[in-house]
């Protein structure tokens, strides 16, 4: 799991988007709840086009927002996707972060909003830019809900695919001992964390029977500096 990572994320559009132009900067950071519009974000009034059939969809990750895609979404937009976004896994405790809750719970959260952008776009299907736990919770949607067969294309961009160290934390937890105690206290703020841990229950349900699922196409970009 990475929280942010600028420089990959971009890498990631560029090679899977061909949005050479979008600068490095222009990429997820960190979160902020800072209250604006997006420009070009979550408009259906925007036109499919044949270069650009589907919606788009970006998936913030871990206790990020909306927000994270502030820069990133206007330079889409302006090459002609048609771009939607949303804060999913809100919790009691950090209502302006997102990624917080159960990731089922987000999931399902997830499969409604695009269930509303393929209506309102009238289309049957849509492409996900999944960051850190948004690429998880698009398999997830896909393999365990209702999401299978409205996906064309999923991109990863260092998804928690395989689960997560938390930067170290829980590998430290394990070995003092004290795994049990950090997951209740964790999850008081944030349960999608330790569902993100290496061998959790859910990384085993996420990938038994393989990583990717019929008929989408995947891409997936993971960097040595993601913990």
């Amino acid at each position: 799991m990475k929280f942010f990572t600028p420089s990959v994320v971009s890498f990631a559009a560029t090679l899977l988007f061909s949005l050479s132009a979008i600068k490095v900067h222009s990429l997820p950071t960190g979160p902020t709840l800072e209250k604006h519009a997006i420009e070009g974000l979550n408009n259906y009034n925007c036109k499919l086009t044949p270069a650009h059939p589907r919606p788009v969809i970006l998936l913030h990750g871990t206790g990020l927002n909306v927000y994270s895609w502030s820069l990133f979404a206007p330079e889409m937009a302006k090459r002609g996707y048609c771009v939607f976004a949303l804060t999913y896994g809100r919790y009691i405790r950090f209502s302006g972060l997102g990624g917080m809750a159960p990731i089922e719970d987000s999931a399902r959260e997830i499969g409604a909003f695009a269930d509303e952008v393929m209506r309102k776009m009238n289309v049957s299907q849509v492409d996900i830019v999944g960051h850190s736990q948004g690429g998880i919770l698009t398999r997830y949607w896909i393999k365990y809900l209702d999401g299978a067969g409205k996906v064309y294309r999923h991109v990863g961009v260092v998804s928690s695919h395989h689960g997560t160290t938390l930067y170290g934390i829980a590998t430290l937890g394990t070995a003092l001992g004290l795994s049990y105690l950090l997951q209740v206290f964790a999850d008081l703020f944030a349960p999608s964390l330790f569902q993100q841990v290496m061998n959790s229950t859910f990384i085993q349900k996420l990938n038994a029977g393989g990583d990717t699922s019929p008929g989408v196409i995947e891409s997936n970009i993971a960097t040595k500096y993601v913990f």
